[in-house]
């Protein structure tokens, strides 16, 4: 079921019944946001992209990857700060050793970050949704939404077998 959150100010909230072998497993009340669980691979792939090339990992941070946004993040800042370094020592002094093989190797590891992220953050979006999927055809669920838009009450009914 697709996100509500275009009806209106007031908050929308969704109940979800969850039936196996014809008995009552479990009844949960959510906001209706917290209830659309697909990620597009498309919008991973365009934030891991851009702006992603300035903040390593943001398209794994869309599909609510938080460890490895983290480890991508890390792993930017270490390249760019050894090569600010390697630059800023070489800077002033023209007899100091020659750092140009770790300039390169920040470079390499900087952009393999980034690669990394807008390349992986699309198909995990993909396994993501394929297994939530098949996660919600494993239950019989039904979700009764209601909402109110220009004073208009709604009513979203959905059932999955």
């Amino acid at each position: 079921m697709g996100s509500m959150a275009g009806w209106g100010q007031q908050p929308v909230y969704l109940t979800r019944l969850y039936y196996s072998d014809g008995k009552l497993d479990s009844a949960k009340i959510e906001h209706a946001d917290s209830m659309s669980t697909y990620k597009s691979p498309t919008t991973a792939f365009l934030v891991a992209f851009f702006p992603g090339f300035f903040i390593h990992g943001l398209g794994h941070a869309y599909i609510g990857k938080g460890n490895t946004t983290l480890v991508l993040m890390g792993i930017e800042a270490v390249s760019v700060g050894l090569f600010l370094a390697a630059a800023i020592s070489t800077w002033d002094d023209p007899h100091a050793p020659d750092l140009d093989l770790l300039a390169f190797s920040c470079v390499i590891i900087f952009l393999g970050s980034w690669i990394y992220d807008f390349a992986a953050a699309p198909a995990k979006a993909i396994s993501m949704n394929q297994q939530a999927e098949l996660e919600r055809g494993s239950k019989t669920t039904i979700s009764i939404g209601a909402g109110i838009k220009d004073t208009q009450a709604r009513l979203v009914i959905s059932l999955r077998w």
